[in-house]
Parts: C-alpha cells; structure tokens; sequence
C-alpha cells in the first residue's frame, strides 16, 4: 500500500542522493522535451543543486535536528542489567551498533535482538557480541511494526527488563509509540554515524555529514507529523526521553 512515507522512503526524500538523482531527471526532461518548460527545468535544476548545498551547511543541518538533539546520545548511563536489548535497523546504522555494544557489554546475559533488516547482524558480532546471543525479527518493515514487535515480546516476557535501540534522530517518534502502547522499556538513542565537527571553520563550510543529518531529520519531521495526522501519536517531540 502506497503511504506518503513508503513514497518518501523509496525515492529517499529531500536531501537523498535518490531525490536528487530523481529531481534532475525531471528538470533534464523539462529542458529536453519540453520546449515551453526548458526556462522551468533549468530553474528546477539550479534550485534543486543550490539547496541541497544549503542543506550540506552544518549550521542549517543542526536547526533541522534540532528537535532531535540529544548530548547524552551514545553515553546515557546504564542504570539497569537488560534482558533483551532490542536495536531497531534504520538510518545511521553504525551509531546503532556502537549503542548496542555499549549496553551488551554492560549486560553480557541479554538477548540482541535486530528487527527489520539484516545490514546490523554482522557488524554487532564485530563489535564482540556472540553470535549465539543474537536473535533477528524479520518481519518487520516499519517503526510501528518494530514497536509492535516490541508490544508482543513484553507480553511473552512479562518480567523481562527490556532497551530498544535506534537513531537519536528516530527517539522522539519511537517514544510517541512506546507510550501510545503504555510500554515499560528503555529507549536509548543512538549517535548518528558521524556527528558534526563543531570546532573551527569547518562548522560552517558543507560536508556530506551535514547533508545526512539534514535528509534524516527532515525525514523525522515529516514522519512526525504524517503520525500524529494519523493519530498514531500524540505529542511526539515532548515524548522524547531526556
């Protein structure tokens, strides 16, 4: 079923190399063959290139992000021996595993589990967590299924203390579900892949780190919002843990 957001994720979204690669096939066609629409596409292409360079500047990148800052993000302190450490796969998947980690290694007796894709499967066992205690949920496909999921494993382990893991970007719409499902577990939120460099000029001039975090949090923001429209969420910024 075609949602906004399955469209969103195919194509990739404002600051994605495939909406970029997509919105210059349009203005190439507007120039091309459409001789009443080359002034167009040519202004298509020229605004499409010239925002995505606005998008690639720190500064613009962190306003974006903003509603998703999180300084504890990768260091929140583990109060709390988990049975289950459940990662959601998504965007930002190195940050995902080192959190992962980070929280295994301080309950070396808890279950890994990756739901949705496998891409995280691999790296984790890199990072030193046994592959005997990794388990992979499949059939998920998007974060209300992971939280779902999530729903269904603490009704089978009603005792279980339970850490989901995913992008600090993702928190505040995974903590909107988690208490619309009145869950009791532990949100962590993961760094992003690579968090901006804040020292020198090199915060103001463009990177393809600043383009990412720009495409993901707009993703977030537009995903925010189709949740709440759809009533999937109530206040889904100020759900946040912090």
């Amino acid at each position: 079923m075609l949602t906004p957001l399955s469209v969103a994720k195919a194509i990739g979204g404002p600051g994605s190399l495939g909406f970029l690669v997509a919105g210059s096939l349009l203005g190439l066609a507007l120039v091309r063959w459409w001789p009443r629409g080359r002034a167009l596409g040519r202004l298509w292409i020229t605004t499409l290139y010239l925002a995505y360079v606005i998008l690639a500047l720190p500064p613009v990148a962190r306003q974006i992000a903003a509603p998703f800052a999180d300084e504890l993000a990768g260091r929140r302190r583990v109060q709390a021996a988990f049975d289950a450490v459940i990662v959601f796969d998504g965007d930002n998947r190195r940050g995902r595993v080192q959190e992962t980690a980070r929280l295994w290694r301080a309950s070396h007796q808890a279950t890994v589990i990756v739901s949705g894709e496998p891409w995280l499967e691999r790296p984790l066992r890199e990072a030193g967590i046994p592959g005997d205690r990794l388990v992979r949920e499949k059939d998920s496909r998007t974060t209300r299924d992971q939280v779902a999921y999530v729903r269904a494993y603490a009704a089978r382990h009603p005792d279980a203390r339970i850490a989901v893991v995913a992008s600090r970007l993702q928190i505040p719409r995974i903590a909107g579900l988690i208490h619309g499902a009145a869950l009791t577990v532990t949100l962590y939120g993961a760094p992003v892949d690579k968090e901006l460099n804040g020292k020198g000029v090199w915060r103001y001039l463009p990177s393809y780190a600043a383009l990412r975090i720009s495409r993901d949090a707009l993703y977030e923001r537009i995903a925010l919002v189709y949740y709440r429209w759809k009533g999937w969420i109530d206040d889904p910024i100020s759900s946040s843990p912090r």
